[in-house]
């Protein structure tokens, strides 16, 4: 099994190792600041291997948040007579000095996040960060909530204005989504960006119901106007690369459908992402396949 450096090291600077002697200052004395957790493992345990690893990516994904403190316990037997170690793995949380709770046995992502937070202090952070994550996982309410905290904070922050407009097309709000916009200074590096993005609006009229799109699709796979719809939506989401799929299908089945508008919502995302984006290198190529 593979373990981290003493002290930890530059791949996991919130991972390191203690054993009998450097039990107190390892973990007893770094507990006072930051939350300790403390792995018991052996190298004879199976559910370790996998374990190891698990707590390492947390330790370096919570930043901080807490620290995680190895024991070998063949090689730190009093450490492990003292928290009475009967099996492994087994967990142990200090906080300030003292442990405050512990867990026994293998545990998945899940478990183990929800233990932490479950005593670990709240993670303030940079609210743009979390409004960013919050997008990423389809959550645009909340993300509007993180960027207007972070906009309070940083009125000046074009890059914020520019996210938070996202989130508000995303969510429908399309007004929002343009004043935000409108509100971003010519000078600013995000103003082309947000030129591009305005471009997007005029698609806004055919967005619809995700689930009545999905349904019309199950009984139509060949419904011309639901594949355009689903384009729409996933284009007005930022998810153009299944948007510009969503819009071949349309190419694909009917060019006359809405004037071409299979085509052209296509050339608008292209104009949007830039000749040199990828995802327009790859789908100018297919449309070309298709047009001549």
């Amino acid at each position: 099994m593979s373990q981290s450096l003493i002290g930890g090291d530059a791949k996991h600077a919130f991972v390191h190792e203690a054993d009998d002697l450097n039990f107190e200052d390892e973990v007893i004395q770094r507990s006072m600041t930051t939350p300790v957790l403390l792995d018991c493992w052996a190298e004879w345990c199976e559910p370790c291997k996998s374990l190891g690893p698990t707590l390492e990516k947390l330790a370096d994904q919570y930043k901080g948040r807490f620290e995680l403190v190895k024991v070998d316990i063949d090689k730190a037997q009093r450490v492990a007579m003292a928290l009475r170690v009967q099996s492994v793995p087994f967990m142990v949380l200090f906080i300030e000095g003292r442990p405050v709770d512990a867990l026994v046995g293998n545990q998945s992502e899940t478990q183990l996040r929800t233990f932490l937070d479950r005593h670990l202090p709240a993670d303030e952070g940079d609210p743009y960060e979390h409004g960013l994550e919050s997008m990423k996982n389809g959550d645009y309410q909340l993300a509007l909530e993180h960027f207007q905290q972070a906009l309070l904070e940083n009125p000046e922050r074009a890059e914020i204005r520019l996210a938070m407009s996202r989130a508000a097309l995303a969510s429908g709000d399309l007004e929002s989504s343009k004043q935000l916009l409108d509100s971003i200074p010519a000078d600013s590096p995000e103003y082309l960006s947000a030129k591009n993005l305005k471009q997007l609006f005029v698609l806004a009229e055919f967005r619809g119901d995700e689930g009545m799109i999905t349904d019309r699709l199950k009984e139509d796979p060949r419904d011309v106007d639901a594949w355009y719809r689903q384009g729409v939506n996933q284009a007005l989401n930022g998810h153009f690369e299944p948007a510009c799929e969503s819009f071949l299908k349309v190419v694909s089945l009917d060019r006359s459908y809405e004037d071409d508008a299979g085509r052209r919502a296509l050339v608008l995302i292209f104009e949007v992402l830039g000749v040199e984006h990828e995802i327009t290198a790859l789908f100018r190529r297919t449309l070309a396949s298709y047009l001549f």
